[in-house]
């Protein structure tokens, strides 16, 4: 069991995990798809060092003609424009709901749990400020048309939400967080940077807290008799993330397969 007091994620541990999701959207993009419901519930992680997303429930082809359903996503993950209300959405949702998940392995708190869509938009902007009309012409339009006026809340560094995270974590996340979903990374551009470079490690190994150690694929059985499960039972902030046998047993298909939900 992971405990949330006094067990963070590492940093290795952030990137190890979502370098794997990361990887698993390049491979649904890349094949015409987009998943709309990236969240902690929907990522199964295994053995330590296989991370799995699941539920395709939602998944459309990314040249599917418009309009799609408005309210996709579950609220705390949704895209800045799916907040609004688009319904010319597509692929950058899932990353947008990556940074998300990003910034909530490093604090195990949702980065924006909003209790209704309106109060979502402002929780968003709490961090991310009011959208620049410039950068995202599209905001002012939505907005319109759903009657909603803009909050007026500056942005804030993420470092002052994410404190623990590095340079290179926070700018990545900074890019998959952007308001513009044309200026959101694609996955092939998550996957190449620099956050994954070697490079980073030694800084990353200096912010990290003293109790948490670097999670690697070739982990040694003695540290494994002495942190029993520790990615079997993941609670994420308000969210559960409950990996264990069973779980496994029902979704184990879920790697190629769909399971709507």
């Amino acid at each position: 069991m992971r405990k949330l007091n006094d067990d963070p994620f590492s940093h290795e541990e952030v990137r190890h995990i979502i370098f794997q999701i990361a990887t698993s959207l390049e491979y649904i993009h890349s094949h015409g798809f987009f998943h709309r419901d990236v969240k902690p519930e929907n990522i199964l992680i295994w053995k330590k060092t296989t991370v799995k997303l699941g539920d395709f429930g939602l998944v459309k082809e990314i040249r599917h003609p418009t309009p799609f359903t408005e309210y996709v996503a579950t609220r705390w993950y949704r895209a800045p424009e799916n907040v609004l209300g688009s319904r010319s959405y597509n692929y950058p949702v899932d990353i947008f709901a990556l940074g998300c998940i990003m910034a909530e392995l490093y604090t195990f708190k949702p980065l924006f749990p909003g209790t209704s869509e309106m109060d979502q938009f402002d929780k968003i902007s709490r961090i991310l400020g009011r959208p620049d009309p410039a950068d995202w012409p599209d905001a002012k339009r939505l907005a319109d048309r759903k009657l909603f006026t803009m909050p007026e809340h500056p942005r804030l560094n993420l470092r002052q939400v994410v404190p623990r995270a590095s340079s290179e974590a926070l700018k990545l996340m900074d890019w998959m967080l952007s308001y513009n979903p044309r200026n959101r990374p694609k996955p092939n551009q998550v996957l190449s940077h620099a956050f994954f470079h070697p490079k980073t490690l030694a800084a990353e190994n200096k912010l990290s807290m003293g109790t948490s150690k670097v999670l690697t694929s070739q982990d040694t059985t003695a540290e494994s008799k002495t942190r029993p499960g520790m990615i079997e039972s993941l609670v994420i902030g308000q969210n559960k993330l409950q990996i264990n046998n069973r779980i496994l047993k029902n979704a184990s298909h879920l790697a190629g397969g769909s399971n709507p939900g």
